[in-house]
């Protein structure tokens, strides 16, 4: 099961790195030779990196054993490690003996955060 990012936030991302990218090619165009443009053009491209990674991985990815979230660094906890579920208002914290992951559940698709709740009070119930 696949725990989609809304498609706002990606959007967002998307548009973003076009505006950084858009600055940075005028601040070449006005003075060739700045760093300033090159830095700008820099963070036009890790945040367009960002928006496309988090397009094609989506934010978790839920199998049989384990879920995972998704990031360069991917973290994965098996559901048999799991000691502890936390809700709050916007967050689940989910624990283990050696490792905590922090589920935001304001970037998270409707649809997909139906499905999340669904499987975390499936959790709770056999914790």
């Amino acid at each position: 099961m696949i725990i989609k990012y809304k498609k706002s936030r990606i959007r967002y991302n998307l548009i973003f790195a076009g505006l950084l990218i858009l600055v940075g090619i005028v601040g070449f165009v006005i003075a060739f030779d700045s760093l300033f443009s090159s830095a700008w053009l820099l963070m036009g491209v890790a945040q367009l990196s960002i928006g496309y990674f988090e397009m094609k991985k989506q934010y978790l990815t839920i199998s049989e054993q384990a879920i995972t979230k998704n990031s360069i660094i991917p973290k994965t906890l098996k559901f048999q490690d799991i000691l502890k579920i936390k809700r709050f208002k916007g967050v689940y914290k989910i624990e283990t003996a050696s490792t905590k992951m922090v589920i935001d559940k304001f970037i998270i698709e409707n649809k997909s955060l139906l499905k999340l709740n669904e499987k975390i009070e499936n959790l709770e119930t056999t914790l």
